[in-house]
């Protein structure tokens, strides 16, 4: 096996042959297992997207949307362990306003106030107001480098003032909400992600809290002497030294072939999708940084992602597509497909008609498939607007009872 050791990359960006070995998603998943169980495949999406903090404009926005006690601050914040604590900054509820006011460095000859986000990590704890989220809209789309922000304050006396802000770089912006992103504006900037809530994954994790709760002090230290764990932290430290500018796929054309094949009809948000796929092929490429061509001038350290960079990007892609392609979290597309979808495949299999489901018939077959409760204000709020926005139901009257609300599912949607 290959010495995994801290390396000190020269002016040309390269290090020592074998420095570090050529990492497979299989041994990044073991490695992150050891404090996130199971979720496979949202915490490997979340640890790629965070790696690309260290390029230049490839950064990339994540959402964690799932029920209440899932785990989703939990898989962010074990993930976000790996990457060094001075580029993390985590955020719990943020109004229109606070965010610009707690950071940043006045200067008074200016009176403008910087706040510098070049390759860092932001975590939202809670789900930020509507308004700051529209604010931050062409933060989170890379419009500029440079970013302008007007905002209005109070003064000691009560009266209002404006305050001009200045924001620098493109950060990795993260969300953790028991509820969905309202605003299709919003969900076509980023990855949307769920942990899982399978029975092999809570008893795995039931056991590691065990396992916390009851020896704490052995279960820190065997993480803390955990040889992989150490290996990849050091090989973030690594890659953040060698400032990488841009991760280019020479076979790009490739990449394009392959994601039209199997879509018939393409959509305009194909062209805000289509690019996060690019961002599992770079981050790969990036991960295994010692085992691609690179290229050093004057613009910084390029790296060249390969077919085996390719392939993993679209393996973890397939993953989310479904979901994310037509603007759902993997949570909320699987109970379009085992809780409303099923129940009326098994209608028209047991030649039973087409009756139509209201709140509480589907609060029904969610606690029959879960054997857990949804409440009705997460399926009236969150869950239904969802799927309605998304084309896959349509809501309409009961036929028994036209004062009743009743949900049916549309033709076609997969």
């Amino acid at each position: 096996m290959e010495e995994t050791v801290m390396i000190e990359t020269g002016s040309t960006g390269k290090s020592p042959k074998n420095t570090f070995k050529e990492l497979t998603v299989s041994e990044l998943s073991s490695t992150l297992s050891t404090s996130i169980k199971e979720d496979k495949f949202c915490k490997a999406i979340c640890f790629l997207g965070m790696l690309l903090t260290y390029t230049l404009e490839d950064q990339q926005n994540m959402a964690f949307n799932a029920e209440a006690s899932v785990g989703k601050s939990y898989v962010v914040l074990e993930v976000a362990s790996y990457f060094p604590s001075e580029d993390v900054q985590e955020l719990g509820y943020c109004s229109p306003t606070s965010f610009f006011h707690e950071q940043g460095i006045w200067i008074k000859k200016t009176k403008i106030k910087h706040i510098d986000l070049e390759r860092k990590i932001l975590i939202f704890l809670d789900q930020p107001h509507d308004l700051l989220l529209q604010r931050l809209r062409p933060l989170l789309s890379h419009d500029k480098k440079e970013l302008s922000f007007k905002i209005t304050d109070k003064t000691a006396k009560g009266t209002l003032s404006t305050k001009h802000i200045v924001i620098k770089g493109y950060p990795t912006v993260t969300f953790c909400s028991a509820n969905g992103l309202r605003q299709d504006q919003e969900k076509t900037r980023m990855f949307l992600l769920s942990p899982e809530s399978t029975q092999p994954k809570l008893k795995e994790s039931l056991k590691l809290i065990a396992f916390k709760q009851g020896d704490k002090k052995k279960y820190l230290k065997e993480i803390d002497e955990d040889a992989n764990r150490q290996n990849l932290k050091m090989r973030i430290e690594a890659i953040k030294k060698l400032a990488v500018s841009h991760i280019e796929v020479p076979q790009w054309d490739k990449v394009y072939d392959r994601f039209i094949k199997n879509r018939q009809y393409l959509q305009p948000r194909h062209q805000r999708d289509f690019p996060r796929l690019f961002a599992l092929i770079k981050a790969w490429g990036l991960l295994n940084a010692w085992h691609r061509e690179q290229k050093q001038d004057f613009d910084g350290l390029t790296i060249y992602a390969n077919d085996k960079d390719i392939n993993v990007g679209f393996w973890l892609y397939d993953k989310i597509v479904r979901s994310n392609e037509v603007g759902l979290t993997p949570e909320q597309l699987e109970i379009f497909e085992k809780v409303i979808k099923s129940h009326f495949v098994s209608k028209e299999l047991n030649n039973a008609g087409m009756d139509a489901l209201g709140y509480s018939e589907i609060a029904q077959h969610y606690l029959t498939t879960f054997h857990r409760p949804i409440t009705e204000w997460r399926l009236k709020h969150d869950v239904i607007p969802a799927l309605i926005s998304a084309g896959l139901i349509c809501q309409g009257n009961d036929a028994n009872d036209k004062r009743k609300t009743a949900f049916f599912p549309l033709e076609n949607n997969g």
